[in-house]
Formats: C-alpha cells, sequence, structure tokens
C-alpha cells in the first residue's frame, strides 16, 4: 500500500471517528463535546493555564473560554488564582470532574472494543495493526508539536537542534 492509499485513508477514517466519539460522548450523562472531553483529560494530565488548553486543543482563547465556562457550569472544572501570578488562573478537576472523566473514558473504551471486536470482528492482527497505525499516527504529531515548540522528546533530540555551549 503506498502513502496516497494510506493519507487517504487517514483523511476518511479519523473524522469517520471522531463523529463516532462525539456521538458516544453526547449520549453519557452528563453530556459532553469531544472538546470538553479533551479539555478535562488535559488538565488531568497537568494542563491548567487556559492559554495552554486553547494551544494544545488548537482553538482561540475566547473558545477555550467558553468551553471552560460551560465546565465550571457543570462543576467539572474549577478555577483557582495561581499563587506564583496572580492575574492567572490555575485549572483543576473537581472530584466530579475526576468521576465523570473516568466514567467517561471507561464507557468509551467499552464502545470502542465493542465496535472493534464484536461489531467489526476485528482479528488480533488486526488489532495490532490497528495499535501500531496508532502509535504511528501518535510518534507523528509528537514530533510536529516538539518541533513546533522547540521541546525535544525524551530520548530524542530534535532534527537539527544543536547543543548550546554552555
Amino acid at each position: 500500500m503506498g502513502s496516497d492509499a494510506v493519507v487517504e485513508g487517514i483523511l476518511r477514517t479519523i473524522p469517520r471517528w471522531s463523529r463516532f466519539l462525539g456521538q458516544e460522548l453526547e449520549q453519557l450523562e452528563p453530556p459532553l463535546s469531544v472538546r470538553q472531553f479533551l479539555v478535562l483529560q488535559r488538565i488531568e494530565a497537568g494542563t491548567s493555564r487556559t492559554t495552554d488548553l486553547a494551544r494544545t486543543v488548537r482553538v482561540t482563547s475566547p473558545t477555550m473560554t467558553r468551553v471552560i465556562d460551560r465546565l465550571v457550569d457543570m462543576e467539572l472544572v474549577t478555577r483557582q488564582i495561581d499563587t506564583e501570578d496572580r492575574r492567572s488562573l490555575r485549572l483543576g478537576l473537581t472530584s466530579s470532574g475526576r468521576r465523570v472523566l473516568a466514567r467517561h473514558s471507561r464507557a468509551l473504551s467499552a464502545r470502542i472494543r465493542q465496535v472493534l471486536l464484536e461489531e467489526a470482528g476485528a482479528t488480533q492482527e488486526e488489532l495490532d495493526g490497528v495499535d501500531m497505525a496508532c502509535e504511528v499516527l501518535s510518534r507523528a504529531l509528537d514530533l510536529r508539536k516538539a518541533k513546533e515548540t522547540g521541546t525535544p522528546l525524551p530520548g530524542r533530540p530534535l532534527e537539527g537542534s544543536r547543543r548550546r555551549a554552555g
């Protein structure tokens, strides 16, 4: 299979999976958008500023503020004054936010397993191929992000980076 077929497959498949995840998240309680779910994941992973979340999720700061406002209204996220920079706010998950994220993550995982195994009848070999493809896609995006931010990945120097004389 050539690279053109792979690219076409990505362009055809990822939007469909994104829609699938969105539909599944909307059916859970409380219903969440994919963007809200991603924001909860990023906050749990340690991203605590609105500007950093906006950059990570690739939306404008005003859009991210609206997403955060909604999550605060849902009592899933808290805002606290940053003790290091009193002009900034730090975001955190409430205990309810942690429970919702865990429950929604489990539900999505179960649903994906059901679709792959029961509905599509994927073999172990096919599952291994999907896993490998996900690793390659993730690595490509990690490398792209590292280049954009100038941050080397652990154990990997940036392409074209030079050591600075210290």
